[in-house]
């Protein structure tokens, strides 16, 4: 099977978007996204309509030359060609990241420019085997290691790296056969960024071991994020229903369901809190240490922002207690979503989900078709990016369905949205929800609310 063919067969299998549908692609006018912006001109009754983004950096001197031969080919073949000059004055540290930042900032703005939904970028798999030993060379942390996932959440849309099982040997012999030009960027040649030196010296070595180093790293990457995604389902079934609230600023755990998994255990409850705070490994050892002391009882960590983790003989606890930064969340719970299970909503209304043979849904429900990749289904406290898809496939913000539904403050405070595995936003539960994009090979579910 040809790149071509696997590629069909990708989005033919997961029909990401309708034939037609706004979607943007990244460029940079590099073989990979070269490869894939062909790729997906070629794609036939499946093929999206292309909108083409690109970033100038103005860190080279062929940058702007690069960018101009780029637009000429967008306009050969009537692609709608969006760009931007980085503005970045001088530099000195951490050029990398703000670049990055910069680029997605910008994506995300052409996405809400033209209703796009998705993002298309070219990372490959021999990128997803660079960033693997990255993490690890940085740090032990699982969740950080499992590497960079095929489709994840990207407000207003959604990301996707199509190319993400593709090697780099299957991209050049495809940009080859077609005879595609492509831009080569001369800082790629050097070894002053860790990802260069990972491409030019560790990787090499690790394929002269074995030939198939970067598809097991690939592999790795896939097989650890499943693993994580299972913790995760498996810490809300067994902790959730053991854990003990203190109004809106405290949650805990008897302290014998934490110590088997104290890293997973904390990042569960601190989850339930907030998501804007994340435990890092110094901090997971220390906390480990703590609750390991039998000849202290008690003790407490400073996990920032002004959460507190603390231990009170048999019971471990992590609260808000102030500072700066702002007043006090409201407790909003986080938790994978069982079928057939009534749930209380903070606001003080029920919600159920259950999977419903036919195609029309009872008063009062919402009807939504699902793959089954897409499940299990999870709540969460409703952020600002949050958008529900509206029926004519444009998109609504969080801010203004509030206003709409003329929303009280404390009532937008706990607020909560309901979520598939892979981030699409289906409803702001008691208020709204999305009117999806009808799908083939999907399963209907009911969303029902008294």
């Amino acid at each position: 099977m040809d790149l071509q063919q696997k590629i069909d067969k990708l989005v033919a299998q997961h029909q990401w978007w309708r034939p037609g549908e706004n979607v943007v692609v990244a460029v940079s006018g590099g073989i990979d996204s070269m490869v894939l912006l062909d790729l997906l001109q070629r794609l036939g009754t499946d093929r999206p309509a292309l909108i083409i983004a690109h970033v100038n950096h103005c860190l080279r001197a062929n940058s702007t030359h690069e960018a101009a031969a780029l637009q000429r080919y967008c306009e050969v073949r009537k692609l709608p060609f969006f760009m931007t000059n980085w503005k970045h004055g001088e530099l000195d540290h951490g050029i990398e990241e703000q670049a990055r930042q910069f680029r997605y900032r910008f994506f995300a703005e052409i996405m809400r420019t033209t209703g796009a939904h998705w993002l298309l970028t070219a990372h490959q798999q021999n990128d997803q085997a660079e960033t693997v030993l990255m993490k690890l060379i940085r740090t032990g942390n699982l969740a950080a290691v499992s590497g960079m996932r095929q489709v994840r959440c990207f407000p207003p849309g959604r990301l996707l790296r199509p190319l993400l099982t593709v090697s780099r040997t299957e991209i050049e012999t495809y940009a080859e056969r077609r005879a595609l030009t492509w831009s080569k960027d001369e800082s790629n040649a050097t070894n002053a960024f860790l990802r260069n030196r990972i491409r030019h010296q560790v990787l090499p070595a690790l394929v002269k071991e074995n030939q198939q180093a970067v598809a097991h790293l690939a592999a790795f990457a896939t097989n650890l994020q499943q693993q994580n995604d299972r913790e995760v389902v498996s810490l809300d079934q067994t902790l959730s229903p053991l854990k003990i609230t203190n109004g809106s600023q405290s949650i805990g755990l008897p302290l014998p369901l934490v110590t088997t998994n104290v890293a997973g255990a904390v990042r569960w409850l601190l989850g339930q809190l907030t998501s804007k705070v994340q435990i890092s490994d110094r901090q997971c050892q220390e906390i480990a240490k703590l609750l390991a002391n039998q000849a202290k009882p008690q003790g407490q960590i400073d996990l920032g922002s002004g959460y507190v983790l603390q231990k009170t003989y048999q019971q471990l606890t992590i609260s808000w207690q102030g500072n700066n930064y702002g007043e006090c969340p409201q407790k909003v719970p986080t938790f994978v979503v069982r079928l057939n299970h009534w749930y209380p909503l903070a606001a003080g209304r029920w919600f159920k989900v259950s999977k419903e043979p036919g195609s029309n849904p009872p008063h009062g429900g919402t009807r939504f078709a699902l793959r089954a990749d897409q499940l299990p289904l999870r709540v969460r406290r409703s952020r600002p990016t949050d958008q529900l898809r509206l029926a004519n496939g444009g998109h609504k913000k969080l801010r203004r369905v509030f206003i709409d539904h003329k929303l009280a403050t404390e009532n937008r405070q706990l607020s909560q949205t309901l979520v598939t595995s892979d981030g699409v936003v289906l409803a702001v539960l008691g208020v709204q929800s999305s009117v999806l994009i009808p799908q083939t090979m999907a399963d209907h579910y009911l969303l029902r609310l008294k």
